[in-house]
């Protein structure tokens, strides 16, 4: 499994989930690519995160590459290519991490791909 995190700074009520939506597909059709299920959460600054598991092991070039492509933050992005370069472990920062890692764990946030 691959955990793809997107940071996305436009507030929640204001996010437009069915382009992401498209988005979303577009980039997953192209790449060959199951992003699986994917949920949109509200950072503690009312702004959006999304978090997917696509149920395959990607390369973490890939990962980096599908959340700039889904429209994360480019500095956000920008630091995480910075720390992979660096060979560090742990790169693929969303800083709220206790509700990401919940999600990660449960999936209890609502699922906006879900069939």
């Amino acid at each position: 499994m691959s955990i793809v995190k997107v940071d996305i700074d436009v507030p929640v009520e204001e996010f437009n989930v069915e382009d992401f939506i498209k988005r979303a597909s577009f980039i997953s059709d192209i790449l060959g690519v199951d992003l699986g299920p994917i949920a949109v959460l509200e950072s503690q600054g009312g702004n959006v995160h999304i978090v997917a598991r696509a149920p395959e092991v990607l390369p973490s070039w890939v990962i980096v590459a599908i959340q700039f492509a889904l429209g994360s933050d480019w500095y956000r992005e920008v630091y995480n290519v910075r720390r992979l370069m660096r060979g560090q472990e742990n790169w693929n920062i969303l800083f709220d991490h206790e509700l990401v890692e919940y999600y990660i764990r449960t999936s209890t946030p609502k699922v906006i791909n879900d069939e």
